[in-house]
């Protein structure tokens, strides 16, 4: 079955289109990239390789380190 092989997570953050993206493409691409071990992406996707979309929702929902890179970035774009 394909859609296991795809990286996919619900959005369930308000405005985390460009980071569920980003999750996405990076997700989707770890078989042809190397994530630096024990970065935040290597420990993400190992954490949540086995879970569910909606699973992979929750877990962002909770993960802090990603909500304080988000705010950061959010707050810095000039997006009206």
């Amino acid at each position: 079955d394909s859609s296991k092989k795809v990286y996919f997570t619900k959005q369930t953050v308000g405005n985390a289109c460009g980071t569920v993206g980003v999750i996405h493409a990076i997700g989707n691409a770890a078989s042809d990239i190397k994530l630096v071990e024990g970065s935040y992406f290597d420990r993400f996707y190992k954490q949540t390789a086995d879970m569910d979309p909606v699973q992979r929702a929750v877990f962002l929902e909770e993960d802090d380190e990603m909500e304080g890179a988000h705010s950061v970035a959010a707050t810095a774009g000039d997006t009206d």
